[in-house]
């Protein structure tokens, strides 16, 4: 017990470690309420929020309306130190990118929207590929697995895209 009474506190998570929510309420359309929403954040002890970006069949850029809403994050984010990683990903299984033109249409909207919020370095493509409630099909006809190689080829149109657009962008 005195051992680890009187041990150094461990750094598991080293000095880089970055503690964060996956929480939207942060997406509001103006500057003020994204900040305070941000400041909530912090407060809790939260340095980083996951936000996401819904992309639909068609879309090739986010709409206005959305590009508003994370431009006030962004901003928001740049006055409160809150780093912002941002999920975009399609609603469901019934939009399922599975195309090369779906594909391509949602690696020009994740392009589109690294080069118009350049303070957004993180971007996760796709949300739970292995779940039927996100992608279908899961498996093919004869038992092999459809959902891997469909994701992996999103995954790569999204990254060339998003990279064109900022080669420093992770994905």
């Amino acid at each position: 017990l005195a051992c680890a009474v009187l041990s150094p506190a461990a750094s598991a998570g080293g000095p880089g470690m970055a503690l964060g929510v996956a929480e939207d309420v942060v997406r509001v359309p103006d500057l003020v309420g994204a900040r305070a929403q941000l400041n909530l954040l912090r407060v809790a002890g939260f340095s980083t929020v996951r936000i996401t970006s819904q992309w639909q069949p068609g879309y090739v850029a986010p709409p206005e309306g959305e590009l508003a809403v994370l431009r006030s994050v962004e901003a928001a984010a740049r006055l409160t130190g809150v780093r912002v990683i941002v999920s975009v990903y399609h609603p469901g299984s019934r939009t399922t990118p599975l195309t090369p033109e779906a594909q391509d249409q949602l690696a020009r909207y994740v392009g589109a929207l690294v080069a118009a919020l350049p303070s957004f370095d993180d971007v996760v493509i796709g949300n739970e590929p292995n779940l039927n409630r996100f992608w279908l099909p899961q498996f093919n006809l004869d038992g092999s697995i459809a959902s891997a190689p469909a994701y992996l080829s999103l995954l790569a149109r999204t990254y060339d895209a998003a990279k064109a657009a900022d080669p420093t962008v992770r994905i």
